[in-house]
């Protein structure tokens, strides 16, 4: 799986569980109600303020 700024949460917890720890490490909020959010990786980073290519980092890591 390529995965870049404009990944869709729902795809990549679908292909890739794990990557719900990073999102958690940098309190990323990107399942409400149990269900993934539609934003892109890229989206929910802005929203947190937390900087996409250390998130991306980490989530290739574990993906």
């Amino acid at each position: 799986m390529d995965i870049n700024p404009q990944t869709s949460i729902e795809e990549l917890i679908e292909k890739c569980p794990k990557s719900l720890d990073v999102f958690k490490k940098y309190n990323i909020r990107v399942l409400v109600c149990g269900e993934p959010v539609w934003d892109t990786i890229s989206e929910v980073c802005e929203k947190s303020n937390q900087d996409v290519n250390l998130v991306l980092s980490d989530i290739k890591k574990v993906c």
